[in-house]
């Protein structure tokens, strides 16, 4: 089992911080967390822990998109999430359960600097994984897929997916 603390580093030394601000799915079993990571995490903490929490799911070419927005649009991002190829992927795609943890963690260091669990409605961590099953079968390769989510990401606004998705309150 694996334990996440702030002001600690993140415990899987083969997840390495991006070179600027950003977030990304990080497949932990039978689904997924979110690392959200800033160059100056310091003010977003309270954020993470206390503000409202929305999110939703986009789907373009068979690829799914997470949407987080926290406290009333202060903070929205969309995690894409890649599974062909992974190691993991069946039991991700024939899990059940509906608990993501969102870590805010420092791009330099890749220390914790908050954390929050939260649940997502079922039915929505059902589309999520519909979404990867179909995606598994339409990329043979995870470059494939990857090169379909940076397409969608050059050609679809933020502002787009999170109009075009039903968003949901954790």
């Amino acid at each position: 089992m694996i334990v996440y603390e702030v002001g600690t580093p993140l415990p899987h030394p083969t997840v390495k911080p991006p070179a600027t601000d950003g977030a990304k799915a990080l497949l932990i079993g039978s689904f997924f967390n979110v690392l959200l990571y800033l160059s100056e995490p310091e003010g977003d903490a309270e954020l993470i822990r206390k503000q409202p929490l929305r999110y939703g799911v986009y789907q373009k070419e068979d690829n799914p998109f997470f949407l987080l927005e926290l406290g009333r649009s202060q903070l929205c991002f969309e995690i894409s999430i890649n599974t062909v190829g992974i190691d993991g992927q069946t039991q991700y795609l024939e899990g059940d359960t509906n608990l993501i943890t969102l870590l805010l963690l420092d791009t330099r260091t890749n220390r914790i600097h908050a954390l929050r669990p939260f649940s997502i409605k079922p039915q929505v961590a059902s589309t999520i994984r519909e979404i990867g099953r179909k995606q598994l079968g339409r990329y043979q390769t995870h470059e494939l897929a990857d090169a379909a989510i940076e397409a969608t990401l050059g050609t679809v606004s933020l502002r787009d997916m999170f109009s075009r998705s039903q968003m949901h309150t954790a």
